[in-house]
């Protein structure tokens, strides 16, 4: 008995030892994702401001939106400037820890030291070119006589001035051309001959681009903005006559088109007929209206007659004409774009025949004429951009150029003459400057495809890089291609650095351009780069664009998703070497994909983007978000609400970081950028705080103060590159490469 009481005793004993023990045993802690980031900050270490209650709300559809930064308004106040200073210095104080920074800023300079020429045309006896250099603010016009000859400068602008905008007289023995005075931003328009002599005239505080001349080179024709004429402050079309002074100008807009906007499309290659854009209606749809410039003076308004009615908004674009048969690029009936003839008919019934007909996955972009029989046109095959020229009877093609997987940055020819220019590059190609020229042998074309000019930056190679074009299918079974750029010895080991972005903006966008930091990027840290051709971009029609913006715009961030989740599947990368970049509206697709998966993402850069969707009537110039988002006072309120980045910032799961992040922007002109990026900054350190998480990712901004005038601004829009690139490699932790 007494042996089972000492058992049982035992017993009970190391029970409360066993649960004692287990009390002091703590749990074990919970890990969230590994990340590679070398820089470490903790979230209470930031620049930040109080938020303010007492900010005015902002109701949209019975909701109250509220802003409690409404101190960074002003962009003059100490309390603004003061903080862009600090938050200015604390990221110049983490991107000079880097251990690259000295060899990251010195090869961007080196592969950015090269000489550029850009817009090469020719116009009577004379190729002309845009000339530029790091010693060069702004470009220099040159010209040679002869396609092999001896360059000369044209217009030497002094170093506060750079040419905007230029036109020639169809012999080119004339050129108007615009210079902008940065000192005082104000453009004064300035004429010149072949020469090199200037005219004494010249066209004040000019505001648009579109002009032309006529009567032989006796009067010049421009549009330019007055309110006292036009009381909704819309374009009116002046005729100047050569050798008279401004005030004498002639207002020839025709006057039911006083109250709307119209522009100069462009004057007819015998001199006949003025064809001009006139956007009317409630969706601004442009249709196409002409003159017969019969006289040779014009001493009041014309009386224009309508050629093309655009009914549904579609694109219509005056490409040449002759006699009474236009040229006009739409794509009316045809998302992808084709060319139509429109035969004048006094009658008012214009005969339209069809002569580049659409195909359906050919996106054509641009069309100019070659000489008075043929016409050349730039077209994207998904990714893939080629320059076609074609008969102009019956649009039958000739010969098709695709110097390599990349894009046509310019384009050039003019009834004048059968020879067409075109510029080539990609992101790791600097540009090439092509000449086509047409001959004939036993009466047929024979197109010869000849360099002009290749541009290569100092120790410069592109022989052991591999471009090509990826296709994915999305969720709902829509391809979606993707250009992709690495060195041919990566390999797929699942951990490349990776650069992805994704082209939403226009054709201008730098994404096609030769990017000195993209090339250092792979040669330098054998890294990937990636562009997404996501829904809502402008490069495969009218459909495709549509299908990704406004209540369509989650297309465009799933099939962003979906190529994140292919990288890192396909083992090209992982989340921990992966950072996505996006600039201008694509920007939104990186905020918001960065909130949605922040467990796929090491880096994100945001640069000069509204992230304040929700004010966007408050701001000027940013007609390209109302296109994409929406109008934030009308039912696309709805959706708009839904992907503003500065009003859908929530704290994150206890264990998840935000990914590494930096924001970048311009105090001027684009203050509301910076406002907005600002906010959104302020409003993350808020919500991050708020829990009790082991945010150490970085999260950081830099705000440049370009003003026109300053001598410092490329130095300092060069510098922005190269502390993206310092970012990226202190968070994905990447190994420099010496080459």
């Amino acid at each position: 008995m007494h042996l089972w009481i000492l058992l049982l005793f035992i017993f009970i004993f190391k029970i409360e030892i066993f649960f004692a023990v287990r009390k002091k045993i703590p749990k074990p802690v919970k890990k969230g994702r590994e990340y590679l980031s070398t820089i470490k900050i903790q979230i209470s270490s930031y620049p930040k401001v109080e938020r303010n209650s007492q900010c005015k709300s902002q109701k949209l559809f019975g909701e109250l939106i509220r802003d409690p930064y409404c101190i960074f308004e002003n962009p003059s106040s100490k309390e603004t400037t003061d903080y862009i200073k600090n938050i200015n210095n604390f990221s110049k104080f983490v991107l000079e820890k880097s251990l690259h920074y000295e060899d990251i800023s010195r090869m961007v300079k080196k592969y950015s030291n090269y000489e550029t020429f850009d817009k090469f045309e020719k116009h009577g006896s004379y190729y002309y070119f845009m000339y530029k250099n790091n010693s060069l603010n702004y470009g220099i016009l040159k010209r040679r006589l002869g396609i092999n000859g001896s360059d000369e400068n044209f217009i030497n602008p002094d170093k506060a001035f750079e040419i905007k905008n230029w036109k020639f007289s169809r012999d080119g023995s004339l050129m108007a051309y615009d210079l902008y005075n940065h000192y005082k931003s104000k453009t004064e328009r300035k004429f010149i001959n072949s020469k090199g002599h200037k005219l004494d005239d010249t066209l004040k505080n000019i505001s648009t681009s579109d002009m032309a001349f006529i009567f032989e080179n006796t009067g010049f024709i421009y549009s330019n903005y007055k309110e006292t004429i036009s009381p909704k402050n819309n374009p009116v079309l002046y005729y100047h006559k050569l050798g008279t002074d401004q005030s004498k100008d002639v207002v020839i807009s025709d006057k039911s088109f006083l109250s709307i906007s119209h522009f100069i499309e462009q004057v007819s290659s015998d001199g006949k007929y003025l064809f001009v854009g006139v956007y009317d209606g409630k969706d601004k749809s442009k249709s196409i209206y002409y003159c017969e410039l019969s006289k040779h003076v014009i001493t009041e308004s014309l009386k224009f007659k309508l050629l093309i009615k655009n009914t549904n908004n579609y694109v219509y674009g005056v490409i040449d004409s002759y006699l009474n048969d236009v040229y006009v690029y739409t794509n009316e009936g045809s998302e992808h774009g084709k060319v139509i003839k429109v035969t004048i008919n006094k009658s008012g019934s214009h005969i339209k025949t069809d002569i580049i007909k659409s195909e359906a996955n050919r996106f054509i972009d641009k069309v100019v004429p070659v000489g008075s029989n043929y016409l050349a046109f730039t077209a994207f095959v998904e990714l893939q951009h080629h320059v076609y020229f074609c008969e102009k009877t019956n649009g039958k093609i000739i010969k098709t150029f695709t110097p390599t997987i990349g894009f046509v940055k310019y384009l050039f020819g003019n009834s004048n003459s059968n020879e067409a220019y075109f510029t080539f590059e990609n992101p790791i190609m600097p540009a090439v400057i092509y000449k086509v020229n047409i001959s004939f042998s036993s009466n047929k074309p024979n197109l010869e495809l000849e360099k002009i000019i290749k541009m290569k930056p100092e120790n410069y190679s592109r022989k052991d890089f591999v471009v090509k074009i990826m296709r994915l299918t999305s969720k709902d079974r829509i391809k979606i291609p993707a250009l992709i750029i690495h060195h041919k010895s990566t390999r797929n080991n699942g951990n490349n650095p990776t650069l992805l972005g994704t082209f939403t903006e226009s054709r201008d966008s730098s994404l096609f351009s030769f990017s000195p930091s993209r090339y250092l990027f792979i040669k330098h840290f054998n890294g990937i780069v990636c562009y997404v051709n996501t829904r809502g971009s402008r490069f495969n029609g009218k459909e495709w664009f549509n299908k990704g913006i406004k209540e369509n715009h989650n297309n465009r961030f799933e099939d962003f998703i979906h190529y994140v989740k292919s990288l890192i599947n396909n083992n090209y990368t992982k989340p921990e070497k992966l950072a996505i970049y996006g600039s201008g509206t694509s920007g939104i697709v990186i905020a918001n994909v960065t909130k949605q998966h922040p467990k796929l993402i090491g880096t994100s850069i945001i640069q000069g983007t509204l992230l304040d969707l929700l004010s966007l009537n408050t701001f000027d110039d940013y007609s390209n978000y109302l296109e994409e988002f929406g109008n934030p006072e009308d039912e696309e309120h709805s959706y708009l609400r839904y992907f503003s980045p500065l009003h859908n910032i929530k704290a994150l799961k206890k264990y998840v970081q935000w990914p590494s992040t930096f924001v970048t922007g311009t105090i001027y002109p684009q203050y509301e950028i910076t406002e907005s990026s600002l906010k959104y900054l302020n409003e993350l350190y808020h919500q991050l705080l708020k829990v009790k998480t082991n945010q150490t990712n970085p999260i950081i901004a830099r705000f440049i103060n370009i003003h026109d005038n300053q001598k410092g601004s490329k130095v300092e829009m060069h510098r922005n590159a190269i502390n993206e690139l310092i970012f990226i490699s202190q968070t994905l932790d990447l190994k420099w490469k010496n080459i």
